[in-house]
């Protein structure tokens, strides 16, 4: 049987991370161990429109993890 730490050492995930507040991010990029989970923190964006603009830059996110309440 495959381990756990082994699927997830090959298979890397791209995270961005979406909030208004920068202390949120951080504490978010800070507090969970991303790369033990197999996900690299890539951007972080301060609101959906720059989200929507880096993803269409060609910004390769496999996971969206984003506030749902901002302003605009």
């Amino acid at each position: 049987m495959v381990s756990i730490q082994i699927l997830l050492t090959e298979m890397r995930m791209e995270l961005l991370m979406v909030d208004d507040e920068p202390l949120a991010t951080e504490c978010v990029r800070t507090l969970i161990h991303w790369e033990e989970l197999g996900i690299d923190v890539l951007e972080t964006a301060r609101s959906a429109e720059e989200a929507k603009q880096l993803l269409i830059n060609n910004t390769p996110a496999d996971i969206l993890l984003c506030d749902i309440e901002m302003p605009g």
